[in-house]
């Protein structure tokens, strides 16, 4: 699971498809950049705030309602 990634600090998953996130994404804590470009992400999940760490979140080219 993504989740037990936890001293992760960069995460690239760009260009992969992806319509949802799992909510253990708000386990990474560490995370300082989430590249998530040119996906099929329509929402986000609420454990996303969890990531107080993050200083950069790119969503270009998904699209987010």
């Amino acid at each position: 699971s993504i989740g037990n990634l936890t001293h992760l600090t960069v995460l690239d998953l760009s260009c992969n498809q992806l319509s949802e996130l799992p909510e253990s994404i708000g386990s990474l804590t560490h995370l300082t950049r989430l590249e998530l470009t040119a996906n099929q992400l329509t929402a986000l999940p609420e454990s996303i705030g969890n990531l107080t760490n993050l200083t950069t979140l790119n969503l270009w080219g998904n699209p987010i309602k």
